[in-house]
């Protein structure tokens, strides 16, 4: 799903919520957008990036909507399955759900470039509608039925031709870079052994060899950390 302007998002939410279309908000650019190359006057990133701020009636419901408005997306055919490096099956919206968490905040700022390049990101843009605020409460719950469509949509996409032939395509390159990389290391792996350890990783199971990277920057193993656990509690 690629939706070209802030009128292109707004109008795709109108199909959850018809609101959406009235409220008043704010468009910035995206920070990695706009960045031309000094010497040649190229543009490397067109601005073509964008982030919506809307103000809503009552913040204590923003996550609660957050998950509303993802699982209305999914039901109305706006949600996709996007496969991480691991081959994890991430369900995604138009919407990222990380920034409806309340205690988020979200810092808008240019790039850090390499000598040579310039941003010129545009100035952020008001757009006034007919209301100031959004109503998020009279997005509705999904009831009974409309959950199991939604179950029945999601289990449709997971094993759509298209995901398969992208699932099969990335396994072959890991399980390939896994034994070649073990190889490098002086550790013979076969490919069927390398195929456990990436569908391993696919469901979120760790191997002992796997780096744990823990916010103080510290990095483990999970070999290490399983020994000696006692340095990195409550990490």
């Amino acid at each position: 799903i690629h939706l070209n302007s802030p009128t292109e998002f707004i109008e795709a939410l109108t199909k959850v919520l018809p609101e959406f279309d009235q409220i008043s908000y704010v468009r910035t650019y995206s920070t990695s957008s706009a960045v031309y190359d000094i010497e040649t006057n190229e543009c490397l990133r067109p601005a073509e990036g964008f982030h919506i701020y809307m103000v809503i009636a009552d913040g204590s419901d923003l996550e609660a909507f957050g998950a509303r408005l993802n699982k209305r997306l999914w039901l109305m055919g706006l949600g996709h399955i996007k496969l991480s490096k691991s081959l994890a099956m991430l369900k995604r919206t138009l919407v990222d759900v990380a920034v409806f968490s309340p205690e988020r905040l979200i810092f808008e700022a240019g790039a850090v470039l390499a000598d040579g390049l310039e941003q010129r990101l545009p100035k952020p843009e008001f757009v006034s509608k007919q209301m100031d605020m959004l109503d998020t409460k009279k997005l509705k719950a999904l009831i009974p039925t409309e959950e199991q469509q939604l179950l029945h949509k999601e289990r449709l996409a997971k094993t759509s031709d298209k995901l398969i032939l992208e699932i099969n395509a990335l396994k072959k390159d890991l399980i390939l870079d896994l034994v070649h990389t073990k190889r490098a290391h002086g550790v013979v792996l076969t490919a069927r052994q390398a195929e456990k350890i990436v569908d391993a990783k696919a469901n979120y199971q760790l191997t002992y060899d796997d780096v744990v990277v823990f916010e103080s920057g510290a990095e483990v193993t999970v070999a290490e950390l399983l020994f000696n656990p006692e340095p990195y509690d409550k990490q």
